[in-house]
């Protein structure tokens, strides 16, 4: 091969430095996106028990311990756990350390310590102990702390003592571990619990702030929150029906049974039934009072079928081969604040990034509100499947405070996937409404705080609509007071049903601008004991509407300051007018073409009467006298102007006028009829 044959059949050298150049920028970005990606960390759980004596009144029947009982159930292997229980002192329950079948021995034979025996409450000391590590925690877990209390700080007799502790707690101990990556999720079950401080201490660290009116709602809640620190993969659960696909190695499904129930049934592709009290060795049953924890090992592909009733909290947990990896999310959101969902497929602890594979899922999630039941279906797919795998979605219907249940639902034709996750759409604003009655006269206060953490208060203005059902309707801004409350002031005159319409339009502290409608206030006037107000009319009375003028058959314009140049008649015109002018217009062109036609026919025959008259004269001297003697006594002579057709004569008088006038008279045509009767 001679060298210009090699040079000529060789790569071209210079351009391989640009192609891998741009394979190395792709492998960067590829790398960088894919390092964006927030990965699923195993569970680190940490729970907290209020043992004081105050439960024998909030939780007489300890539905603590069966609570608990389940939760250590369901801990998965990989995670790692402990439990304290505290009222004067801490105590540690079970050891922390990581989840084994020597952890759920332990655990489980150590639940009976949860009593109710202690004398104060210590969640200082709880805290403290609980996060015993926080100086050097690791980064291979997701911390969380679960606090179940009934009560308030409590260390001590002395009122000042407690304070003092609850100030600590929120200015030196909750920044601390908000710094260290701890999620403190708060139950009260009371009452009496100090709520303001367990809401600070979860919405602080994005985690999950409940509520449990009754010892009966413990389970529930707390098994709420154990989702929200401990995600898990689902098939998803539909009429008591799930499909389970070659990939499943193992799955659990938890059923609650309402007291009296019929026992739970299981039931098999193959239809073979298994209930409590007949398994085989692949399936482990639990079984309590309250619930059935059934799992079984490598099960049979297909649908399976659960007897038993339909519950919101049953669901079937799998572990599987092809795992659906949802990064973490959001506990708490603001409103209109959205959602950033982010997920991908794992097989093999890699991720899924065939085209093919991808491009058969069909995704969706859905949204619901708890307070209304409102829901939403939004599609997840993509026309084209991600190069990386990994799907991203800003979910966005988070318009209104309130309890939100998010379903992401995936089906792969052979397979189904769910993932569940609850999020709080909360307000940075509180809203009151006081009666004030100072000085005889009565009126009410609307105030509105800003939690400040959120709202850059000099960049936000909020408005009142104040309507009544008299018809008043005004809209007042709120004026901002030297604490960075907002307030406006309703003193109603008119007896009537009052309401005042919030909305707050401004910027968070983040820079980002943000409306947002807060909740109405409602109120009415009088009231039994309430003060009579004087009316104020300009304030309280809706305008009277103004009378509204009779339309005249022909209205006529009004004089305008200025000539308008744009010929296009103005709105106000009735349609009637409209016609009329057109008629009109119509009327003087047919006047005007006829009028021309007279003045041709007029002159032509004049023109014929002069030469006919100029040639009788100079015939006959006497017919020039005639005609003059009949001008001065105005009779009328007939013209001949057809010499065939004697009846084709035109009578024309003195004036000049013929009977041709009598079909139209100018006059007729004039605009106004009336100016006619006027010139007479």
């Amino acid at each position: 091969m001679t060298e210009a044959s090699y040079d000529k059949n060789r790569p071209n050298m210079r351009f391989f430095p640009r192609v891998v150049l741009l394979l190395l920028i792709a492998g960067l970005h590829l790398v960088a996106h894919s390092a964006d990606v927030n990965q699923p960390l195993p569970a680190d759980v940490r729970v907290l028990i209020d043992i004081s004596g105050s439960m024998k009144k909030t939780d007489p029947h300890n539905l603590r311990k069966p609570a608990m009982e389940l939760l250590v159930q369901l801990m998965p292997d990989g995670s790692q756990a402990g439990i304290w229980t505290f009222g004067q002192a801490v105590n540690l329950l079970v050891p922390h350390r990581p989840v084994d079948d020597n952890w759920m021995t332990t655990a489980a034979s150590k639940t009976a310590g949860i009593t109710s025996v202690a004398l104060y409450t210590n969640i200082g000391e709880a805290l403290e102990q609980s996060t015993y590590d926080r100086e050097k925690l690791s980064g291979n877990y997701r911390h969380n702390i679960i606090l179940l209390t009934d009560g308030v700080v409590d260390i001590s007799p002395d009122s000042d003592i407690n304070q003092r502790e609850r100030s600590r707690i929120l200015n030196e101990l909750l920044p601390a571990l908000k710094a260290a990556g701890y999620a403190i999720h708060t139950i009260a079950l009371s009452d009496a619990a100090d709520q303001e401080l367990m809401q600070a201490l979860s919405l602080s660290t994005d985690g999950v702030f409940a509520v449990a009116d009754t010892a009966e709602e413990l389970m529930s809640t707390f098994l709420r929150i154990f989702d929200q620190a401990v995600p898990a993969e689902r098939l998803p659960l539909e009429g008591n029906r799930f499909l389970v696909d070659d990939s499943v190695k193992e799955f659990t499904a938890l059923v609650f049974r309402k007291a009296g129930a019929a026992s739970t049934v299981l039931t098999s592709p193959a239809g073979v039934a298994y209930t409590a009290s007949n398994t085989k060795d692949q399936v482990n049953w639990f079984s309590t009072a309250n619930y059935d924890l059934v799992t079984v090992q490598q099960p049979a592909a297909g649908e399976w079928l659960l007897k038993a009733d339909i519950d919101p909290d049953n669901r079937v947990t799998v572990v599987s081969d092809l795992q659906l990896q949802v990064a973490p999310l959001m506990n708490n959101l603001l409103v209109g604040q959205p959602l950033e969902l982010q997920f991908f497929f794992q097989e093999e602890k890699q991720r899924v990034t065939s085209a093919e594979f991808l491009g058969l899922l069909t995704m969706q999630a859905q949204i619901k509100r708890h307070h209304d039941e409102q829901q939403w279906q939004i599609p997840l797919g993509k026309r084209q499947p991600p190069i990386d795998g990994v799907y991203q979605h800003a979910l966005t219907t988070f318009d209104e405070a309130g309890d939100y249940v998010v379903r992401v639902l995936i089906d792969g034709k052979t397979f189904q996937r769910e993932f569940k996750h609850h999020v709080s759409v909360i307000s940075p604003f509180t809203v009151t409404l006081d009666k004030v009655i100072e000085d005889q006269q009565l009126y009410y206060r609307v105030d509105v705080s800003p939690d400040k953490q959120f709202v850059d208060v000099a960049n936000t203005r909020i408005d009142a609509a104040i309507k009544n059902s008299a018809g008043l309707h005004e809209i007042q801004p709120l004026s901002i007071t030297d604490q960075q409350h907002w307030q406006v002031r309703v003193t109603p005159t008119t007896e009537a049903n009052y309401s005042i319409e919030l909305t707050v339009s401004g910027k968070r502290n983040s820079g980002a601008p943000f409306t947002e409608v807060l909740p109405a206030q409602y109120f009415s006037y009088p009231q039994a004991g309430d003060p009579v107000n004087p009316v104020n009319v300009d304030e309280e009375q809706p305008a009277a509407p103004e009378p509204v003028a009779e339309v005249s058959e022909e209205p006529k314009a009004e004089p305008q300051p200025e000539p308008v140049a744009d010929p296009v008649p103005s709105v106000g015109i009735s349609k009637w007018m409209l016609y009329s002018g057109i008629a009109l217009a119509n009327l003087l062109v047919f006047g005007l073409a006829y009028f021309a036609y007279r003045m041709i026919v007029s002159g032509k025959a004049s023109e014929e009467l002069e030469e006919t008259e100029d040639a009788k004269v100079s015939d006959n001297p006497s017919a020039s006298a005639e005609k003059l003697a009949m001008q001065e006594v105005g009779q009328t002579q007939a013209i001949d102007v057809s010499a065939d057709d004697p009846a084709a004569h035109i009578a024309i008088d003195a004036n000049g006028k013929g009977d041709a006038d009598l079909f139209l008279d100018l006059g007729d045509l004039e605009d106004n009829p009336g100016d006619t009767d006027k010139d007479k």
